[in-house]
């Protein structure tokens, strides 16, 4: 299930981390994956975040926190 992240994920080469970058790499090939997936960080329910889905974590640097 599709939960609506249309925003773009960020570079991966903005990130000096390799584990990071990779994370972020992956996010870029396989968003519809990403974007079917619950964040359990609960940023979804955040009036902060207001993330989608998982994927939301990866079109700004919350994901590299």
């Amino acid at each position: 299930m599709r939960r609506g992240e249309t925003r773009v994920t960020l570079d991966p080469k903005l990130f000096s981390d390799p584990r990071v970058r990779q994370a972020y790499q992956a996010a870029k090939e396989i968003p519809w994956v990403l974007d079917s997936i619950y964040c359990y960080c609960k940023c979804e329910e955040s009036p902060v975040f207001r993330h989608k889905s998982l994927l939301s974590c990866y079109v700004d640097n919350h994901a590299a926190v």
